[in-house]
């Protein structure tokens, strides 16, 4: 039998066909009811039951929905899926009614787009309450999301109510005064639209909430933990409102930039932290607070402060080293120049409007914290008085730190290729799985290295032994050592602020260096007096923008090698390459730059003792030859020594080393001696830089196959042009 789409009184009963490829949606069956005038033994059912023609009307217990009428009158309904399980698709609806007045009413109401939505809904147009402008509603009988935005038209849309007049209606704490003739919707969000509040976010994820990832401190939401937490807390907006909780952050800044729940002013109890400490400095320290800009701008007092979401800085960086110690001591660290600074406060309101990461204090990973390169870098100096903590302390903007003209979404602002500041790291960030505290490592390397057991655990920067392609981000010189036609560059930049040159422009670093070689006479198969290992050299200094030329001057007889090979080339550098050692024991290599050793050789020079690699054993260094840009292991050894030289007249190591001239200042890195050792993921050990003692395998890197050495991070931080 086919039943229109529109009300349709009948009794009795009525047979339809539930087809599952035709009849989508549900039947909705409704039976008024009136038992108020009848005896007590007035009985009336609705029932649903599977029938087949061929077998018995009456379906088993199994096959039927029953609905009993109760009380004197009222209204029944029943709805019939194709998903209810009916063996057949033949379904009778029957209406028993035993001393009962009954009108059956059977409404065939289909949802041919299946979207929980009835069609007879979906033609008609209706008012909207939440915009001004009231625009109309509008569905498609077809299209079980007209708007396309991923939730489905009857998820959007709630029932219809009838107004006639001006009405005051509340939906999600918002009442507006609405004036409309005729079926108004009060919708979860407008089925027309896919943002209906145009924040971002398409409404079926504000109508579904979501899950943030956090980390769990004393039962409550710590902050956000990207970093695979098992933990995690619901977050829900509102499609009617653009900033829900009206904490000055959008719902989709909260969701996809802050983190944070946009259902509520203030998420994680990491604010609570920042309010107790910096309600705590200002007590202190009033007038060095606000110079600094550790405080929001506009903030007279932090006597009672309160932070949100907004407001609040989650990427502030505080010494982690100094749990339990004086506040300044969580403020203040060993900045990567080592001076003793602060962070710049930078509000999560601030960096999402500037477009920097609420999570990562250096979003551009130069070295210079996102307050910093917006608001300016302090300094902080301490006046010791006696039995007076932080006495004479002084926190200021220190002005020989430039910030006019950074941008702290631009590692090189100036656009010369050189990054803004000391040293950056480039892809130095949260999201290698490892959590938001990673972030900091690079603004904290020099404050970790000076914590007793040097960089260790989480902070571990394993970012600088890579490389990267000139073409991801702006990057000076470079070498192509893997031949692929693109050039490359150390994770590490030294930057301007170290080169002593401005980073907003004017002057550029001038790292064009010469070195003369002079090798001596009859060197075994030339040993090292070839293009092919001075090319080496020159490209892995070229990773680090540095334009090394080795230019081969003299072949000398053995007893000039003695006495001293003078230079004679107007070089930065001079080399000789020479078969024995009288001079440095058992050394592969010796630099005379500030050495107290008396040799003829002029103070930019140094020697390589090719006699000493001739009687090495290679084992080790065969392995490594594969990766590596040399064709012999003795250059592959040789060239590690002659960097480590070079590496003494760039001024290279001195952090570690004690005062002194070498060779009897220095501290190799990752021995015994260097109490700042720096230690890397899955390498054991601490003796993996240019500037450590001898050659091993682990001194080689590798990446794609192409093999280099690496300059650690605490080794470049003292570097200056020859």
């Amino acid at each position: 039998m086919s039943l229109p789409e529109t009300e349709s009184p009948s009794r009795g009963e009525l047979l339809f066909n539930l087809t599952r490829k035709n009849a989508t949606g549900c039947i909705n069956v409704t039976a008024e009811y009136d038992r108020s005038n009848t005896g007590p033994n007035s009985t009336a059912y609705l029932v649903v039951e599977d029938i087949d023609p061929t077998r018995s009307r009456q379906g088993g217990a199994s096959d039927r929905k029953l609905r009993r009428f109760d009380g004197k009158s009222g209204t029944l309904s029943i709805e019939v899926l194709p998903t209810d399980g009916y063996d057949s698709e033949n379904v009778m609806v029957t209406a028993y009614a035993e001393n009962t007045t009954l009108d059956l009413s059977l409404t065939v109401r289909r949802d041919r787009d299946d979207d929980g939505m009835y069609d007879f809904r979906e033609r008609q147009t209706y008012g909207f309450f939440v915009s001004s402008e009231n625009p109309e509603i509008d569905t498609e009988v077809d299209d079980p999301d007209t708007d396309g935005d991923g939730a489905e038209d009857g998820l959007e849309v709630r029932d219809p109510v009838e107004i006639d007049r001006t009405a005051t209606v509340e939906f999600d704490s918002v009442t507006r005064s609405v004036e409309f003739d005729g079926l108004f919707l009060i919708p979860q969000s407008h089925p027309n639209y896919r943002d209906t509040d145009s924040d971002g976010l398409n409404d079926e994820t504000e109508i579904r909430d979501w899950e943030i990832p956090v980390e769990i401190r004393n039962g409550e939401a710590y902050r956000w933990a990207p970093g695979g937490s098992n933990e995690s807390i619901e977050a829900e907006s509102s499609p009617l409102l653009k900033d829900t909780d009206g904490d000055g952050l959008d719902d989709a800044a909260e969701k996809n930039r802050t983190h944070t729940n946009p259902n509520a002013t203030t998420t994680y109890g990491i604010t609570s932290e920042h309010e107790r400490l910096l309600r705590d400095l200002w007590v202190r320290y009033r007038t060095g607070g606000s110079r600094i800009g550790a405080f929001p701008p506009s903030v007279d007092s932090f006597d009672d402060i309160e932070l949100s979401d907004a407001t609040d800085d989650f990427d502030f960086v505080f010494d982690d080293t100094a749990d339990g110690a004086s506040t300044l001591d969580r403020f203040d660290f060993r900045a990567l120049d080592g001076t003793n600074r602060t962070d710049t406060f930078l509000s999560n309101r601030r960096e999402v409007a500037i477009g920097t990461d609420p999570w990562d204090p250096d979003t551009d990973d130069d070295g210079l914290t996102d307050g910093q390169e917006i608001e300016g870098t302090s300094v902080v100096r301490t006046y010791a008085a006696p039995g007076v903590p932080d006495a004479g302390t002084e926190i200021r903007i220190d002005d020989t730190v430039p910030h006019t003209g950074l941008s702290p979404l631009n590692p090189d602002s100036d656009g010369d290729g050189y990054w803004d500041g000391w040293i950056g790291v480039y892809n130095v960030s949260y999201d290698h799985g490892r959590g938001i505290d990673h972030a900091e490592n690079l603004v904290l390397y020099r404050e970790h290295l000076q914590s007793g057991n040097g960089t260790t655990g989480d902070e571990i920067l394993q970012e600088q032994i890579k490389i990267h392609n000139t073409t991801e981000v702006s990057s000076a010189a470079g070498a192509d050592v893997d031949d692929d036609g693109v050039v490359e560059h150390s994770n590490v930049h030294v930057g301007e602020l170290l080169w002593d040159t401005s980073p907003v422009g004017g002057s550029s670093p001038d790292l064009n260096v010469t070195v003369e070689a002079d090798y001596l006479e009859g060197l075994p198969e030339k040993r090292l007096n070839n293009t092919v290992w001075e090319n080496g050299i020159e490209e892995n200094l070229a990773l680090y923008s540095i334009n090394l030329d080795i230019i081969r001057d003299d072949n000398v007889s053995e007893k000039a090698a003695l006495t001293g090979i003078a230079p004679d080339m107007n070089t930065d550098l001079h080399l000789s390459v020479v078969n024995k050692n009288n001079i440095a024991g058992d050394a592969t290599g010796y630099n005379l730059d500030a050495s107290v050793v008396p040799a003829p050789l002029p103070l930019n020079g140094h020697m390589i003792y090719a006699q000493k690699f001739a009687q090495a054993d290679y084992r080790n260094a065969k392995a490594r030859l594969s990766v590596s840009p040399y064709n012999t292991e003795t250059e592959l050894y040789a060239a590690k020594t002659e960097l480590h030289e070079l590496g003494h007249s760039f001024n290279l190591g001195v952090v570690d080393d004690q005062p002194g001239p070498l060779p009897f200042s220095e501290v190799y890195s990752g021995k015994d001696a260097d109490v700042t050792r720096e230690k890397l993921e899955n390498r054991p050990g601490a003796q993996w830089g240019v500037m450590s003692k001898g050659w091993r395998s682990g001194t080689v890197f590798e990446s794609d196959g192409v093999g280099y050495y690496v300059y650690t991070l605490e080794e470049l931080l003292s570097i200056r042009r020859p």
